[in-house]
């Protein structure tokens, strides 16, 4: 976002954490934070209302629109899609795939 906001780019990224409990007795669970979802999700937020607020006047170059700063977030249905061997950029590829075809499968 941080370089979006420096040359007007347009650049994507994709996290991907599964929500991992926080300790009873951390800091962050404390603040109310359950998972390490919430703490990722918390983090985005914040670090994108200060680019925004650092560079009021960017746009994206290619169409002129107000920086975008969003997220969405995906929740998995169920874990029994990961696999031992998958990294995180396969598992999120597999499953955008199997989301497609689904969709593919419900439409005809």
């Amino acid at each position: 976002m941080q370089l979006n906001a420096e040359d007007g780019g347009n650049r994507h990224f994709i996290l991907v954490q599964l929500p991992e409990l926080c300790d009873e007795k951390s800091e962050a669970y404390k603040a109310r934070y359950k998972n390490i979802c919430e703490i990722g999700k918390e983090r985005i937020r914040r670090a994108g209302k200060k680019i925004l607020e650092e560079h009021t006047q960017v746009t994206m170059a290619e169409d002129n629109h107000p920086l975008d700063v969003g997220f969405r977030v995906f929740k998995p249905v169920s874990y029994t899609h990961l696999r031992a061997h998958e990294t995180g950029r396969n598992l999120v590829c597999r499953l955008l795939l199997e989301k497609k075809k689904k969709k593919i499968t419900h439409e005809t």
